[in-house]
C-alpha cells in the first residue's frame, strides 16, 4: 500500500500495511493475539477501573473467541477481503478496539482511525496492543495492521488524488473494505471518498434505542432484585451519557396501572446513580438545554415528571413518528404508557436499533418485530445487555461481511 506520509498522522501501534494480504478468519494468530490482549487488559491495575476495557477485555478471551467461531460456522470456505480502513467514533471510547477485533477475526489486516479526543479508555488499550504487536510472535500481524490518529477535519476536505490530498481519501482508495462509525453526517462526509469497485462498505449511522418494561413484572421484585434492574439500566445508560447508539432513551411501560410501581424504579435508579454518577455543571447545562430544546421542537403532550435531580423524566401520551428526534443525555428520559405492545408499532422506523426488555417474554418482542414487519429494531436484549457489542450489530453479520467465500465444488 502505497500512502504519502503525512506529519498530521500519528502511529500509535503497528505499521501501515505494505499489501493486502488476508488470513482465513479466527486465524491462530488472530486468536492467540486477542487473547493475550485480553490477558493484559485484565491484569492492568489502571484498567480494572475502567467498565469499558474490562467489557473488551472479557469479551475478546479465548472461551469467548471460540464460542464466536462455532456461531461463524463452517459452512463455506472462507477468506478475509484484505485491509479494511476503519473509521470510529469519539463518543464511545473503546468501540475502535472492537471494530479491529472484527476485521482481525474476519482473516483482515487493519487501519484504524482513532478520533482525535484522547480519553484514558482508548490510551490503555492502544498502548497494549502496541506492546503486543513489538513482540516477535505477533510479528506477522504488525506488518499487517496499524492504529492511527489524525485530525478529523481532513474528511471534508475533497481534493484531487494526489500528493496534497487527504488521509482519509488515500486510506479509501486502497481499501478492501471500509468501517464507518458514526453520525449520518460523518458517513456522508465520508462517502465522498470513494473506494475501489469490489471493496465493501459498512456503516453504522445514528440509530435510537427504547426500553420496554412490564409494570406488572416489576411490582412483584424484592428490593434485591429491583436494585440489581436499576443498576442494570443504569449501565445501559449511564455508563456512555446515553451517548451509545444503543443506550435507551424512550421507557415504554407496558401493562402500566399503578404509577407507584414505576417510582419505586426510578428511586432504586436515583439511588445507583448517586452513588455511582458524578453529573458535571457542564453535563446538567447540556442535559437541561436538549430537556428545553426538545420542549419547544417535540409533541405538546409532554410532561415533567422530574424535572432535575440524576434523572429527568418526560411523560408522553402519545408517541408518534418523530419519537426518536426526542433523545436524552446523562438521564433525561422519556416515558410512555401503551396498553399492548402493537400499539407502537406504528412509530418504529429504520431509525431504531436496540430495544430493550425486562419482564416480557423475548418471543414475544421477536414476533413484535416481525408480525408488523418492522424496518427497525435490530437488537433485542435484556435491560443490562444495551452496551454488549456483538459481531454481529445493526442487522448485520459484520465477520461474513468483511470476509469472502472461496465456493469449492
Amino acid at each position: 500500500m502505497s500512502i504519502m506520509p503525512s506529519p498530521e498522522m500519528t502511529i500509535l501501534a503497528g505499521e501501515i500495511p505494505r499489501d493486502n494480504r488476508a488470513l482465513q478468519p479466527f486465524s491462530n494468530a488472530a486468536i492467540a493475539f486477542l487473547d493475550e490482549l485480553s490477558k493484559n487488559l485484565r491484569a492492568n491495575t489502571e484498567a480494572k477501573q475502567l467498565p469499558d476495557v474490562m467489557s473488551f477485555a472479557f469479551w475478546c478471551r479465548k472461551s469467548q473467541l471460540a464460542r464466536l467461531k462455532v456461531r461463524f460456522g463452517e459452512e463455506y470456505r472462507r477468506m478475509g477481503r484484505g485491509t479494511v480502513f476503519h473509521i470510529t467514533p469519539s463518543n464511545v471510547p473503546v468501540n475502535f478496539a472492537y471494530s479491529f477485533a472484527f476485521g482481525l477475526l474476519a482473516g483482515n489486516g487493519n487501519i484504524v482511525r482513532l478520533p482525535t479526543a484522547e480519553f484514558a479508555s482508548a490510551t490503555i488499550v492502544s498502548e497494549t496492543i502496541s506492546r503486543l504487536l513489538l513482540q516477535p510472535q505477533h510479528s506477522a500481524l504488525r506488518s499487517m495492521n496499524a492504529l492511527i490518529r489524525y485530525q478529523r477535519e481532513k474528511d471534508f476536505n475533497v481534493g484531487q488524488f494526489g500528493n496534497d490530498c487527504s488521509l482519509t481519501e488515500q486510506f479509501s482508495a486502497h481499501a478492501d473494505a471500509r468501517i464507518i462509525w458514526g453520525g449520518d453526517a460523518t458517513v456522508k462526509a465520508i462517502r465522498k471518498f470513494a473506494i475501489p469497485s469490489r471493496a465493501v462498505e459498512v456503516t453504522f449511522a445514528d440509530r435510537y434505542s427504547f426500553c420496554v418494561m412490564d409494570e406488572a413484572a416489576l411490582a412483584g421484585l424484592s428490593e434485591d432484585a429491583l436494585k440489581k434492574l436499576a443498576r442494570n439500566f443504569y449501565n445501559d445508560s449511564y455508563l456512555m451519557d446515553q451517548n451509545a447508539c444503543s443506550s435507551p432513551h424512550l421507557i415504554v411501560w407496558l401493562n402500566s396501572e399503578k404509577p407507584e410501581t414505576r417510582k419505586h424504579f426510578w428511586d432504586a435508579l436515583e439511588e445507583e446513580v448517586r452513588a455511582s454518577y458524578d453529573l458535571a455543571d457542564v453535563q446538567a447545562v447540556d442535559r437541561h438545554a436538549r430537556l428545553m430544546g426538545n420542549f419547544v421542537r417535540g409533541p405538546s403532550d409532554q410532561r415533567a415528571e422530574k424535572s432535575s435531580g440524576p434523572a429527568i423524566r418526560v411523560n408522553l401520551s402519545t408517541l408518534d413518528d418523530t419519537t426518536d428526534d426526542l433523545r436524552g443525555t446523562s438521564g433525561l428520559f422519556y416515558e410512555h404508557c401503551a396498553e399492548q405492545l402493537n400499539d407502537i408499532a406504528e412509530i418504529v422506523n429504520n431509525k431504531y436499533q436496540t430495544l430493550t426488555y425486562f419482564g416480557v417474554d423475548k418471543d414475544l418482542l421477536g414476533n413484535f418485530v416481525t408480525s408488523n414487519q418492522l424496518s427497525g429494531i435490530d437488537r433485542i436484549v435484556p435491560v443490562g445487555e444495551a452496551l454488549a457489542i456483538d459481531t454481529i450489530w445493526d442487522g448485520i453479520d459484520v465477520l461474513k461481511t468483511l470476509s469472502r467465500i472461496i465456493d469449492v465444488r
